[in-house]
């Protein structure tokens, strides 16, 4: 679990991240190296998600830890605001009305059975037939999902028949510690 003053500094260096690239162009470097805790430079997968007035405006993750978890913040900070294939890059002009969420994912398990899987709890993946799609664990929650309609929507998502969970499919579960700016 990351402590307040970690959340605020992932949170801090996605801004900053943001604003730098979209502005200038220019990647965010951290300069105090002091600062990043045994648990920010811990590899850990993230997903970094933008909203416009609670309106999803971006968000990219990785599900797999790939590298340490500040690079990984700055890497899906910027690839949130310009290589969302769901929306045009981030202007300059909407980078102030950005609110900012971080997810810091659980390891990722396989399941035997959707019986495992806790819609109010728990992230999802599906697979099937070389399709797969994803939802971080607030999403169910956020849209008033039953367990039937966040599969259903999964499988909307991985463009496969909304019934195609039924049968088939291998799933996976994760938890995520989610936090975000304050409004």
């Amino acid at each position: 679990m990351l402590s307040s003053q970690e959340q605020k500094f992932l949170l801090e260096t996605a801004r900053k991240t943001l604003e730098l690239y979209i502005n200038h162009r220019t990647i965010y470097k951290i300069e105090d190296v002091s600062l990043l805790t045994e648990n920010l430079k811990a590899p850990r997968a993230c997903f970094v998600t933008y909203r416009i007035e609670k309106e999803l405006r971006g968000c990219i993750g990785s599900i797999y830890p790939e590298q340490a978890l500040f690079e990984a913040v700055i890497d899906k900070a910027i690839a949130s605001a310009v290589k969302d294939p769901r929306f045009p890059p981030v202007s300059k002009k909407e980078v102030p009305l950005i609110h900012i969420e971080i997810s810091v994912l659980s390891p990722i398990t396989p399941i035997a059975s959707l019986e495992e899987y806790d819609v109010e709890n728990h992230g999802i993946i599906l697979q099937k037939r070389g399709c797969s799609a994803l939802f971080l664990p607030q999403v169910a929650t956020e849209q008033g999902w039953t367990k039937e309609d966040t599969l259903l929507h999964l499988c909307r998502k991985a463009r496969l028949p909304e019934d195609a969970w039924r049968s088939g499919c291998q799933f996976q579960i994760f938890t995520a510690q989610v936090f975000e700016e304050e409004s």
